[in-house]
């Protein structure tokens, strides 16, 4: 086990969401956060997105504010990005 490995917790999470065990995702892609996420812009990305769905649907909006925001701020939105 590598409880440390942020690129492991975003691929858990990312696998849990389309699984359809949301709360399950929801706390993996913390967990990828809480370490700083991976290194990779692209598996990141990947993370944000999700966790940024995630938490919209658990009504929390602040949280998928901050992590929508990373998005804007380098002007990458796309149409999936938007509905976010």
């Amino acid at each position: 086990q590598q409880p440390k490995n942020a690129a492991a917790w975003t691929l858990l999470g990312v696998s849990q969401f389309h699984t359809g065990a949301h709360g399950s995702a929801y706390r993996a892609l913390q967990r990828a956060q809480s370490l700083g996420g991976t290194g990779q812009p692209q598996l990141d990305d990947v993370a944000r997105y999700h966790h940024a769905l995630l938490a919209t649907q658990a009504g929390d909006y602040e949280v998928a504010l901050f992590l929508l925001q990373d998005f804007a701020r380098r002007g990458t939105e796309t149409p999936e990005v938007l509905e976010a």
